[in-house]
């Protein structure tokens, strides 16, 4: 239950290791994967492991825990909302570092920025552009 939720679970730069590992093995994480739109399949299979893993321990803690067994809807919220998120970042930080070259390159959309500025008709624009990237590689030497 917790590898299901923390599979399709996306940091705010986008990154999801479930898409990593279904890119890595072949698979497509997006039905259009040029431009990551479409139907997300790392969804449907975080789905799909999040319903075996609630199945298999509710009966596992039926037999054993019956009491923790009814409160699973609140570990079930606290997987969602705390260790999904958590396992992605650890996650990302292990993906990143078997990475070497441009691939250990993360770019920051969101913290970059790009201006357009013209002073009159017969002048070329200027263009202003600041890109935010952040590399993972790790020189040892």
């Amino acid at each position: 239950m917790i590898f299901g939720a923390a599979f399709a679970s996306q940091d705010k730069n986008g990154f999801s290791f479930g898409d990593q590992i279904l890119r890595g093995i072949g698979f497509k994480a997006w039905s259009d994967p040029e431009s990551n739109m479409g139907f997300y399949y790392t969804a449907l299979y975080s789905l799909v492991f999040v319903i075996v893993g609630w199945w298999r321990a509710v009966c596992l803690l039926k037999e054993f825990q019956p009491k923790i067994a009814r409160q699973m809807i609140v570990l079930f919220f606290i997987t969602i909302f705390f260790l999904a998120p958590a396992i992605n970042s650890v996650m990302k930080q292990v993906y990143y570092s078997w990475q070497s070259g441009i691939a250990a390159v993360e770019y920051y959309p969101e913290e970059s920025r790009c201006s357009i500025s013209r002073e009159s008709e017969n002048v070329p624009a200027k263009l202003n552009c600041q890109f935010t990237f952040e590399n993972h590689q790790s020189y040892e030497g």
